[in-house]
């Protein structure tokens, strides 16, 4: 049974000093062995957990415990028994100084969620030294509560942040409305600042309207909360309140009312001439034009522009990802895209088709037909995507779809004998929910390092010609180094 993750270890390196006539590998292989052992991990859990509390986050760039000599004969059990002893001793005179010390810190835990936040809007990645989320409303209860207590300098970081259309993009889409309130709420006037009142209004049409279009609104709104000043959201709210969906006028009055917003290309967005609430009667040409229209706009991404140009990567970027599995996958993906219709000739078809492609290699390794954007990083790269380009986070796949993900796996199994009658979900555990580290290198390029298991010696039997060496689909400009031992 897998331990409750409340610490986090970076990165370990282990030193050994062996004599000459020593198996340097099997010494090693063993020292690997024990640190991941069960009894040793529980006892470690409870140094750390003895040294921290719920309301702080410290921070160690380095610590180095020196356990001796060590008997060849019986090493497993002098590590297991003097370890966390030696870790206890190392923690007592580490984080008492730690304040005065350069590379560590001890801070609230409140500032280091707010920082996450601000990273992920951001980048749509988790930083390094940050725990993943048991699920999305894990992710957002912490932020919400460290968004209702920000002081004066970090309400104005975040409002900096979000002048950019991509964070504002991103806080729309993979936040709730209550994450959105927060914000709001912060960077207003007051408890009932004037767009937290129009949010609340806008809420109340939320079934009335189509999705992508409320979407739309609430990311106008964001946009003139942080970039307008209050005067201007209030003669908003005065024109809002007579306003309903239901009304034959409403499409018009909402491109009115909307009109001092700073989005260009805002207005052909939320038109909608065929809708049954505006009475309007258009041709069959003119209802093709407005859909070319829109298409053209990105109405479900109005960032298009970043997606192409966003080409930037975080210098010596070394990332953690989890599903790094997945890539084992790569033959078969390219008829899974062409079945579902996302692809013609290796090329995505739309933008909604490119991000059903990241949300089917989520699926594939995980079985859940939604993905959150910090869970999107590999596969990004996998179907050609910028690194930090925001996603929609309101892509589901279909029953047909999510059957076609089945297939694959199937196929998957189908293809290496030696996996015979394994299940669909019991290679997903055995081989794609794994964690991994993307690098990138100096060429430009990036490595994928898979962690190993027991279980992968069955690598060295898969099918002549199905390698993990190097991974290079059709429709990827560079290719993705993949370090997986067997």
């Amino acid at each position: 049974m897998a331990l409750p993750v409340s610490h986090i270890i970076q990165r370990q390196t282990v030193r050994l000093h062996l004599r000459e006539q020593a198996d340097s590998w099997a010494v090693q292989e063993r020292a690997s062995q024990i640190l991941r052992q069960t009894d040793l991990l529980t006892a470690l859990d409870a140094v750390l957990s003895a040294y921290g509390s719920a309301e702080e986050w410290i921070e160690l760039e380095r610590v180095e415990v020196d356990l001796g000599v060590l008997s060849t004969a019986g090493f497993e059990e002098q590590i297991t028994r003097n370890l966390p002893d030696l870790l206890r001793r190392q923690l007592a005179d580490l984080i008492p100084e730690a304040r005065f010390h350069q590379g560590t810190a001890v801070r609230k835990t409140g500032e280091v969620v707010f920082e996450t936040f601000l990273y992920f809007l951001e980048t749509g990645l988790l930083p390094p030294a940050t725990l993943w989320p048991e699920s999305n409303p894990a992710f957002e209860q912490p932020i919400w509560s460290a968004l209702s207590n920000l002081n004066t300098p970090q309400k104005e970081t975040l409002r900096a942040v979000l002048v950019h259309p991509a964070t504002r993009f991103r806080l729309v889409n993979q936040f709730s409305e209550d994450v959105l309130a927060a914000v709001f709420r912060a960077l207003g006037s007051g408890q009932e600042s004037v767009s937290l009142r129009l949010l609340k209004r806008l809420q109340t049409w939320r079934d009335k309207l189509p999705a992508n279009h409320y979407r739309a609104l609430l990311t106008a709104l964001t946009e003139k909360t942080v970039q307008g000043p209050e005067t201007v959201l209030q003669a908003i709210e005065n024109r809002w309140t007579p306003i309903k969906p239901s009304d034959p006028t409403f499409h018009a009055d909402l491109e009115l009312l909307l009109s001092g917003f700073q989005n260009p290309d805002f207005k052909s967005r939320i038109s909608h001439p065929n809708s049954p609430d505006s009475g309007d009667q258009v041709s069959k040409n003119d209802a093709e034009t407005a859909k070319s229209k829109t298409k053209k706009a990105s109405f479900d991404n109005p960032n298009e522009k970043r997606r192409e140009s966003s080409t930037e990567v975080p210098v010596d970027a070394v990332i953690y990802v989890r599903n790094a599995g997945v890539v084992l996958l790569h033959p078969f993906l390219r008829f899974c895209f062409e079945a579902c219709g996302w692809t013609q000739n290796a090329v995505f078809r739309d933008t909604e088709s490119h991000e059903k492609a990241l949300t089917m290699l989520h699926f594939l390794a995980t079985g859940e037909p939604t993905a959150a954007e910090y869970d999107l990083l590999l596969p990004k790269l996998l179907c050609e995507m910028p690194w930090n380009s925001p996603v929609s986070g309101k892509i589901s796949l279909t029953d047909a779809e999510q059957e076609e993900g089945i297939g694959l796996l199937n196929a998957a199994i189908g293809h290496w004998a030696v996996l015979k009658n394994t299940s669909p979900d019991g290679f997903r555990e055995g081989f794609l929910q794994r964690d991994g580290k993307l690098t990138l290198l100096p060429n430009g390029l990036w490595e994928l390092t898979v962690e190993s298991k027991a279980q992968d010696i069955l690598l060295d039997r898969l099918p002549v010609g199905w390698g993990v060496g190097t991974v290079l689909l059709p429709w990827m400009k560079k290719q993705l180094t993949v370090n997986w031992a067997s």
